[in-house]
């Protein structure tokens, strides 16, 4: 008679119940974890994301306001400056000024303003020295907000020379600035055209907002329709 069978069975039977409350521990926590991954996921999606260039950016929390009554998107026009490359000033160009209710933007090759309750939008070349301005219409005034100027992102587009994307169902702004759309477009038209590259002149750079590109040939210039990629 086998006396140690008992104790050797008891001992199979205290190790199985060790790897089943293990197994179950272990499952849990896995549950545990995915649920934490899949909360901090959802939370990630609901977080307001910006990509300028196709980089992902800080945001500030009131880059961007939803204005219910006219159904358009307002922009921080501070605050979208920086992205866009230009400096932005408070008053109006050349006249020296520091008011509150006017702001331009200068990016060295244009100049933007803007007016607090204005649609109107103007732009000059810093280059030249003149008091010639040309004047745009905007789809909607301008606004003051915490006390900050806003504008719609159709008119930040335009003054800034900039392609603005907002997807809702991603909660995911894209914002790509004309100097990242000329070299992208630079490479293209040389490597699939032929052509001896974009023209250089900043008024012909802008088309590319267009869906124009005005590409140099030798001592010629030609231009074409694209449809852009980021449209």
């Amino acid at each position: 008679m086998n006396m140690m069978e008992p104790e050797t069975n008891e001992k199979d039977k205290k190790i199985k119940k060790i790897i089943i409350i293990a197994l179950i521990i272990t499952v849990i926590i896995f549950f545990i974890v995915l649920a934490v991954m899949l909360y901090y996921s959802y939370l990630e999606s609901k977080q307001l994301k910006l990509f300028v260039d196709k980089t992902r950016t800080a945001i500030k929390e009131d880059l961007m306001v939803f204005d219910n009554t006219s159904n358009k998107i307002y922009l921080s026009i501070k605050d979208i400056a920086s992205m866009a490359g230009y400096e932005y000033y408070n008053g109006d160009y050349k006249n020296l000024t520091e008011e509150q209710n006017k702001c331009y933007l200068n990016n060295k090759k244009e100049v933007a303003g803007f007016e607090l309750g204005s649609n109107q939008l103007y732009k000059t070349d810093p280059t030249e020295n003149t008091q010639d301005y040309d004047w745009y219409t905007l789809d909607e005034p301008v606004k003051i907000i915490n006390g900050k100027l806003y504008a719609t992102s159709d008119a930040i587009e335009l003054a800034c020379n900039l392609s603005f994307k907002y997807n809702q169902e991603k909660n995911r702004i894209e914002i790509m600035t004309l100097p990242y759309l000329v070299s992208s477009y630079q490479a293209m038209v040389i490597n699939n055209y032929g052509y001896a590259g974009l023209d250089e002149t900043y008024q012909n750079q802008k088309a590319i907002l267009y869906n124009m590109l005005v590409v140099k040939k030798q001592e010629d210039k030609k231009t074409f329709k694209i449809r852009s990629y980021f449209t």
